[in-house]
Parts: C-alpha cells; sequence; structure tokens
C-alpha cells in the first residue's frame, strides 16, 4: 500500500492472517504463492468503487504527484 509523502509498506500475509488498508491508501493485492487465494474483503460502506492506478495518478494535480513520487538521491 502507498500513501502521501512517499510511505509505502509491503506485507507477507499467511493463511489465517488480516490485513487492513487505512482509507485514502493506494493499495494492491497479489498472490506470490503456487496455490489459489481466497481473500474476504470487508468495506465499511455498501459502496464499492474500483479505480484504476493510472486513474488515480491522472486525477492528482502535479505538484501532488511531485511531492509524493519525486526521486530522491542517496
Amino acid at each position: 500500500m502507498f500513501g502521501s509523502h512517499g510511505r509505502f509498506r509491503t506485507e507477507t500475509l499467511n493463511a489465517g492472517d488480516v490485513g487492513y488498508i487505512p482509507q485514502g491508501f493506494g493499495h494492491s493485492i497479489e498472490n506470490i504463492g503456487n496455490e489459489r487465494c481466497r481473500i474476504l474483503v470487508g468495506f465499511n460502506t455498501g459502496r464499492y468503487e474500483a479505480i484504476d492506478l493510472s486513474q488515480w495518478i491522472a486525477g492528482n494535480p502535479v505538484e501532488i504527484l511531485a511531492t509524493n513520487f519525486a526521486s530522491r538521491q542517496r
């Protein structure tokens, strides 16, 4: 999942684990195992809305994208 100010986190979940994604965070789920995966998703509202990453990025002001996705030299 990822949020503003360059915040991101990757988690590996196993059978029986519970994950939580705070409202407003971008996220994706990928099954990296060799077996089928079943996921139960719960929402705090009766309305589901999927937003493609490219749509989400296109809907943000350039300044916000520059602040959050600018490469940082180390």
